[in-house]
């Protein structure tokens, strides 16, 4: 590897990660997100308010709404197992 190449996982003067490694963690959780059905619930009205927050997090961030409401739904959508509406 070159010297200074994007292509190295931190920088090692500052520590942070690049963007290689942001984009390699977003392409991981974009292919889970797609292997892992929709979930759907039915008490809608008690998760609203944390899709919203979550979606207005996202679009924050210059992700697509629609894209946003849907990721915060199926990150939420575990939770649905764990815990009773």
């Amino acid at each position: 590897m070159i010297a200074g190449d994007v292509s190295d996982r931190t920088d090692r003067m500052t520590g942070m990660t690049t963007v290689d490694e942001h984009e390699a963690r977003a392409s991981a959780l974009l292919a889970t997100m797609r292997e892992t059905p929709m979930i759907r619930s039915n008490p809608k009205h008690a998760l609203k308010r944390l899709w919203d927050a979550m979606t207005a997090v996202f679009v924050g961030e210059a992700v697509l709404p629609r894209l946003a409401r849907r990721v915060a739904m199926q990150l939420v959508g575990p939770l649905l197992r764990n815990v009773r509406l």
